[in-house]
């Protein structure tokens, strides 16, 4: 049975907000609704709202809901197998039940008072006062609609929230034990603005509108939180502001297993793991990385800390951890504080330098010799005719060989940055700018996936002279282009790289061998550049990068060039093995891939409940239990995570870094002040300058319609499904990412400015045109 709490308050079904009262707490109202309570006895003026309080969403729980199934009973057992099905189970029940009748009639009542009204906003009002908290828990939401109906739907999907895995196990772990929901109604208005108020009480505007300065306003504010970190839902009409919503930025809102001063990151090895994952991967992936990083010696602390974090359903690392157990030696560090002469600082860099290839180069030997055969068989295996009872010890294998091929590239990968580091020591030394590291270290490795995005290119040119095929490209007709010669070189490229895609770390994403169609958009899309000669570019692109390796040696002495050519053969070395681990680990991910998806198609034919793609939704511990025939309650519980799932992607985004809270002060004025910005700063990546009109593209190729070649293309990060569309633009601004980054190795190998680390670059650059001054890592807005 669901405890009761708090005093007996007036039990009507639906109030008007300016009727109740602040002493009620917000257990009776709900945090959000309490801070506008408080704001209205500060003098503030709100917007018309009306309140369904906590009562209503206990009754549901009492009445239609299994025993067990209220949030104080899930909060205790939610960390174990039995608890997550209990919660799949509630959250199936709750989208099942109805609005009771009196708050039905009381909704239909106040619709039809407000005949001008077009359309409501329905927000949710937990019954935490901890604003920070409850924005990490993914507590915080809103939904429009126009009708009873709509609005009923509303309501029970906002109860819904209640019952998410990753914020049942976020609450708990910062030791709630009860909470409910209220429900607040309000009329939508096309002239709500949200703001950020600082320390400082300085207003950022987030999104719509100009920033407002009303210092009466402004003193409201800080009665609701003295302190001054507020962001704030509003409407200005001109003469008056109405408050909607008010939410402090400061609480207990810091990530799980970190502090509230650990730094958080999805830079670095967040390259690893796509934006948000599915369970099944983030699964596989978080098993991988503990022994992974335990053999790189990360020491004890991990037993307090976790390594890679889940905050909006995305993943994230502890960068303050990794810091913490980095030997000063290994990241050369120590270059900058000897005492040494040039001479042996120079002996000391290349032994070092020799030491970290040497050290990957036999880390890459024992996994080629222990897994790329195996690797090779089970990517060969024909999965259906393996009997049910071998298919679970085929996904252990897998498994095996997925953690093989991520030590390794994890290994390399940290050994080429503490190689990237000598040499930036090296350089700066040598008394050059960053311009000389950039051109010191153009054309290392990548070569596969740089050979990947020539051969797409050479297919564009080939589709170029075949009219029949681009006609039939072009009226969309995937299934019926011609043969000929267009059509033979995309049966070639797909039987040579038909293994990668955009997104090619997502484990739900098809690849372009199981779907062409994001193939056949990107060939749209290319077919509009210009005829070129791809073979005379690249001559020119390494005749240029040859003269600005000669300038750069001119500039220093023997000794220096001797020991920067040893420096550049071991970074290349290191970018090459890189790149071959890198492709081991995708090949290795989506064998993980195929092999879930046949255990899907066994359990499909067993139980009719699987719906498409509901694997990817099982722990992969789960999915071995299914293997083995243990599937009772897995369709629920797919089905459970696949919705909190699209709850978490249309909810707020957590910036790319940040300290202890992900949703506190600091990053919503990182975001406002991005949004309003027209100058924003990142890294170098690739050194140059250009100007043009900006185009976002996503994994999912959103946007590539819109795609011109020769513009300024912005993405999440260095996706290298992506690199033959971002080789055909002009300059590539990324959110996340860095100058080692894979893709940008690539990029800054082509010459094409592209500057990384550009936090909100996807919403505040949409549709501008801006200058890109890659060298300084500036970008401006010019128009």
């Amino acid at each position: 049975m669901v405890a009761t709490f708090g005093r007996k308050v007036d039990s009507a079904p639906l109030r008007g907000l300016d009727a109740c009262d602040p002493d009620e707490g917000a257990k009776e109202l709900g945090g959000p609704a309490l801070r506008l309570l408080q704001a209205r006895a500060a003098g503030a003026e709100l917007s018309p709202s009306w309140l369904i309080g906590t009562d209503a969403f206990r009754e549901i729980v009492r009445e239609q809901l299994p025993p067990g199934s209220g949030p104080s009973a899930l909060l205790r057992v939610i960390h174990r197998p039995a608890g997550v099905l209990r919660a799949a189970a509630a959250w199936q029940a709750i989208s099942e039940v109805t609005v009771p009748e009196a708050l039905a009639s009381a909704i239909e009542q106040l619709v039809s008072s407000q005949p001008d009204v077009q359309s409501w906003i329905v927000r949710s009002s937990a019954s935490i006062d901890d604003d920070a908290m409850l924005a990490s828990a993914g507590l915080l939401h809103s939904w429009r609609a126009r009708s009873v109906s709509e609005i009923c739907a509303a309501v029970v999907e906002t109860w819904r929230t209640s019952y998410q895995e990753a914020g049942l196990n976020f609450l708990r772990a910062k030791r709630v034990r009860d909470f409910s929901m209220a429900v607040l109604l309000q009329p939508a208005s096309p002239k709500e603005s949200v703001i950020v108020v600082g320390e400082d009480l300085r207003m950022r505007q987030v999104e719509n509108g100009q920033p407002l300065d009303d210092p009466h306003w402004l003193k409201l504010i800080r009665a609701c939180d003295p302190s001054g970190g507020v962001r704030v839902t509003a409407i200005d009409d001109g003469e008056s502001l109405q408050l909607r919503g008010v939410e402090r930025l400061r609480g207990n809102g810091s990530a799980v297993g970190g502090r509230d001063s650990t730094e958080w990151t999805r830079r670095g090895l967040a390259e690893l793991l796509p934006e948000m994952m599915c369970k099944l991967e983030r699964s596989i992936v978080e098993s991988s990385l503990a022994p992974t990083l335990n053999h790189l010696h990360m020491g004890q602390e991990r037993r307090r800390e976790l390594l890679v974090g889940e905050v909006a359903g995305r993943s994230f690392v502890n960068q303050s951890l990794l810091l913490r157990h980095r030997e000063p030696v290994r990241d050369g560090a120590w270059l900058g504080d000897s005492a040494l002469g040039g001479v042996a600082q120079s002996v000391l860099a290349l032994v070092h330098a020799n030491s970290h290839r040497k050290r990957c180069e036999e880390v890459h030997s024992r996994f080629e010799e222990r897994s790329a055969r195996r690797l090779d068989w089970l990517i060969e295996m024909d999965f259906a005719i393996l009997p049910d009872d071998a298919i679970a010890t085929t996904l252990l294998e897998a498994h095996k060989l997925f953690t093989e091929s991520l030590t390794a590239l994890v290994t390399i990968g940290d050994n080429f940055a503490s190689v990237d580091k000598i040499a930036h020591r090296a350089i700066e030394r040598a008394g050059l700018d960053s311009g000389a590291l950039m051109t010191f270290t153009a054309g290392s490795g990548d070569g596969i996936t740089l050979r990947f995005a020539l051969a797409f290119a050479h297919l564009v040119a080939i589709a170029q002279g075949d009219a029949p095929f681009c006609e039939a490209l072009q009226e969309s007709k995937g299934d019926k282009l011609p043969e000929g010669a267009a059509r033979d070189a995309m049966d070639r490229f797909l039987e040579v790289h038909g293994d990668r895609a955009p997104g090619e770390l997502d484990m739900t994403r098809e690849s372009w061998n199981e779907d062409p169609k994001r193939l056949l958009l990107m060939l749209r899309a290319a077919l509009l550049a210009d005829d070129h000669d791809l073979d005379l570019e690249s001559g020119f692109a390494k005749a240029r990068l040859g003269e600005q390796r000669r300038r750069v040696r001119a500039r220093t002495s023997p000794l220096l060039r001797a020991r920067n050519r040893n420096l550049h053969r071991n970074y290349t070395a290191l970018a090459e093995l890189r790149e071959q681990a890198w492709q081991s680990y995708v090949r290795a991910l989506r064998l993980q891939r195929r092999v879930a998806l046949d255990v899907e198609r066994r359990l499909r034919r067993a139980e009719s409940d699987f719906e498409p793609g509901a694997v990817f939704w099982l722990s992969f511990d789960e999915l071995i239990e299914a293997a083995r025939g243990n599937i009772e309650g897995l369709p629920a519980l797919a089905s459970w995570r696949r919705d909190e799932f699209r709850l978490w992607k249309r909810g707020p985004v957590p910036p790319s870094e940040f300290f202890g809270d992900p949703f506190g002060l600091a990053g919503q004025l990182e975001r406002a002040e991005a949004l309003s910005a027209d100058r924003w700063h990142g890294s170098c990546v690739s050194p140059g300058e250009f100007t043009g009109r900006v185009c976002v593209l996503d994994s999912r190729l959103r946007g590539v319609t819109s795609f011109e070649p020769g513009s300024v293309v912005v993405v999440a990060n260095f996706d290298l499904g992506l690199m033959p569309m971002t080789r055909l633009a002009s300059a590539v601004i990324a959110e996340d990412g860095h100058p080692l980054s894979a893709g940008g190795l690539i990029l800054r190998q082509l010459g094409i400015p592209t500057v990384a680390g550009v936090a909100w670059a996807r919403i505040a650059m949409q549709g501008a045109t801006v200058c890109v001054r890659a060298g300084s890592g500036e970008v401006e807005r010019v128009g």
